[in-house]
């Protein structure tokens, strides 16, 4: 499966070692980071290094990770989280700015090239309708198991929530909390396009099922 081509432009953390409060870091094809020591640089590579442990192998308590095997290791959930405060929750987050390619359709994303509805899905082409993309993955702790786990997965488009997808308690499965109907992607959709009970229940069998959120 080739997916088209799109671009990281930044990255979003909050609650993540020495970042309390919600910042955006901007990226560039290429990005230096210059600073005193501890002023952060080491972070934001662990940012990247957690995220791909939390949405590649479902590991929310990453310690050694995939990408730098024995010279990375985070330490843990314990470690990450700011202050290792446990009532806190680790936010990391991924704008994507589209190029010339656009975004991958949900087929493609979701690997439903098989299903019955895929032609009814990559009919909607909504990339002239999209300037930028984010998804953000929230990770709480359950004090009653004493293990992290990946509790929340929000998908913006334009800036603005479109789907929210929640787990209450580690041994639950994820559920749409919510999706935006209203939202200005579905603005000019073609006649034959409705957003109905049928294109919802599509949309939500596809969103509530990413990787990092199904208990193994």
């Amino acid at each position: 499966m080739n997916l088209k081509r799109t671009g990281i432009t930044s990255i979003y953390l909050e609650n993540f070692k020495g970042i309390s409060e919600p910042v955006k870091i901007p990226l560039k094809p290429i990005t230096l980071l210059f600073g005193a020591n501890s002023a952060g640089k080491s972070t934001i590579i662990q940012a990247i290094h957690y995220a791909i442990e939390l949405i590649d192998r479902n590991n929310p308590d990453a310690d050694f990770t995939k990408q730098g095997g024995n010279i990375v290791n985070l330490g843990g959930y314990r470690n990450l989280i700011n202050k290792h405060d446990i009532e806190k929750s680790i936010l990391i987050g991924f704008e994507i700015t589209p190029d010339d390619y656009g975004l991958p359709n949900y087929g493609e994303l979701f690997n439903l090239e098989n299903s019955d509805f895929y032609d009814d899905i990559v009919s909607v082409d909504y990339n002239d309708r999209i300037n930028d993309f984010r998804i953000d993955f929230k990770v709480s702790f359950d004090d009653e198991n004493f293990v992290p786990w990946l509790s929340e997965v929000n998908y913006y488009f334009n800036s603005e929530l479109l789907v929210k997808v929640v787990v209450d308690k580690i041994s639950t499965k994820p559920y749409l909390l919510d999706f935006n109907t209203t939202h200005n992607i579905f603005n000019k959709l073609p006649d034959e396009i409705v957003i109905d009970e049928k294109l919802l229940g599509i949309l939500t069998m596809v969103i509530e099922k990413p990787k990092s959120l199904q208990r193994n």
